[in-house]
């Protein structure tokens, strides 16, 4: 990978974005990370430059990383070394991912209090991470927002069962939001209309 990050962007004051364009896959590559309750989480991470790193854990402790599907092994391995904190992933992406906990579809929430969101159809895997209590949601590759494709369902041939990815979109529409963070492309904020009219 050698997409880094040289800045971070303050969504609000728990919520930090970043994100950098990765040639191999020809699109940019999206990060965010959740100040929850003193500590930090770092969601499908790509490598940050040294400011920004310090600038994200200036006044908080990462406490583990979350992946979201198969593909998002990412900065991941790198960050777990260094920092000495867990991947958490999800069960049915194991083998195609090295984490340190698993959750399984069938699981309501992460230790930490995220509600998991099994979204059945895209990459295995695929999970959406609700914050309630910050009314964000945290989506890996299922849902898009780049400059070719705007605000949309990841396209059809990369997903694995595209009847069933969009119907699994459904388990988010009536969730109370206001910030929509993808793993690819800018954040929404208010993202409720969008939502429901995709």
């Amino acid at each position: 990978m050698s997409a880094k990050a040289d800045d971070i962007a303050w969504l609000n004051p728990q919520v930090a974005f970043w994100q950098a364009y990765e040639p191999k896959v020809k699109t940019d590559l999206s990060s965010c990370a959740i100040n929850f309750e003193g500590k930090l989480f770092l969601f499908d991470p790509i490598p940050l430059s040294k400011d920004a790193w310090q600038e994200l854990t200036a006044s908080t402790t990462p406490a583990a990383i979350i992946l979201t599907n198969e593909n998002h092994q990412r900065a991941s391995l790198k960050m777990c070394e260094d920092l000495k904190i867990p991947i958490i992933a999800p069960e049915g992406a194991r083998g195609e991912l090295t984490a340190d906990e698993w959750f399984s579809s069938e699981d309501a929430t992460l230790a930490c209090g995220f509600e998991i969101i099994s979204l059945p159809g895209f990459a295995l895997g695929e999970t959406a991470f609700y914050v309630k209590q910050l009314r964000t949601l945290i989506v890996g590759d299922a849902l898009i927002n780049l400059p070719s494709h705007g605000f949309s369902m990841l396209p059809a041939k990369y997903c694995n069962d595209a009847r069933t990815a969009k119907k699994s979109l459904l388990a988010l529409r009536d969730l109370d939001l206001d910030l929509l963070c993808m793993a690819h492309g800018e954040p929404l904020r208010n993202p409720a209309g969008k939502l429901a009219a995709l």
